[in-house]
């Protein structure tokens, strides 16, 4: 029997692998179209802008309140992770997980090579686009104020990268754990992930309500959620249960594919 490959060495060759399979795959197309739709929205809204349309929104509130928090944070890179965890579940369904795991290699490495392939493709497409949002909707009001809120596109930036890591962590545990994620996962975004726009201390159960604890913008609330004003919670409580979710997350998951018995068809 051959010794096994070490850890960086097999997580490196999982991650190339598993980058090469992400682009070529449908799935990257779908990623991409809903990471880079603010970017054709922000588009189309400076055009409408530049043509002497009378717009009722300032381009740094779509921006901000729209683009980074409900759209971004709030829906597409949850179902991008959610997407991506899915895959897990076909490749177990297909057995063609099986071929992969006769490899010297530990499961380890392989989970975590193919997490990074799936968020360094992810984040490179949010980022891309977010910089584009970015110089079309905030240049609206003169260079002055543009160079002003630089840094809050790096903030920003960071909130994304861990929204994108946060919500990868927890569904490629239910991936691994389910054989088929996409249902419960939905759930969990559209039912529980609503608990965030609650009062009180119940909502600091959810990811989300972490994750727009870092962001300063404020998005408008229809309905039922409009007339509630959740408690604050504070910044490094913020990032440490961020950090707490993707090492629990990846954590678990680990260990759950490291132990799971994966056979042919007969």
């Amino acid at each position: 029997m051959s010794a096994p490959t070490p850890f960086r060495a097999s997580a490196r060759a999982a991650f190339s692998l598993g980058l090469e399979t992400t682009l070529a795959s449908r799935r990257a197309w779908l990623t991409g179209l809903l990471l880079g739709l603010p970017a054709v929205l922000a588009l189309a809204y400076r055009a409408a802008a530049l043509a002497g349309v009378e717009l009722h929104l300032p381009g740094w509130q779509v921006y901000g309140d729209f683009a980074v928090t409900l759209y971004w944070v709030g829906l597409a890179l949850p179902l991008v992770a959610l997407l991506q965890a899915s895959g897990y579940a076909e490749e177990v369904e297909a057995r063609t997980i099986v071929y992969l795991l006769t490899r010297p290699a530990s499961r380890g490495a392989l989970l975590v090579g193919r997490f990074a392939a799936y968020a360094v493709f992810a984040l490179g497409v949010t980022l891309v686009a977010q910089l584009v949002t970015f110089l079309l909707l905030g240049t609206q009001d003169g260079t002055g104020a543009f160079f002003g809120r630089v840094p809050g596109l790096l903030r920003d930036a960071g909130v994304l990268a861990l929204a994108l890591l946060s919500y990868g962590a927890l569904f490629t545990l239910l991936g691994v754990l389910l054989r088929r994620p996409l249902l419960p996962g939905l759930g969990f975004l559209f039912g529980w992930e609503l608990l965030a726009n609650l009062p009180g201390y119940l909502p600091r159960l959810t990811v989300a309500r972490h994750l727009r604890g870092l962001l300063p913008y404020s998005p408008p609330m229809e309905g039922l959620f409009g007339l509630f004003t959740p408690l604050p919670v504070s910044g490094l409580a913020c990032l440490l249960s961020l950090a707490l979710v993707i090492a629990g997350g990846l954590g678990l998951a680990g260990f759950v594919f490291s132990r799971r018995e994966y056979v042919l068809p007969q």
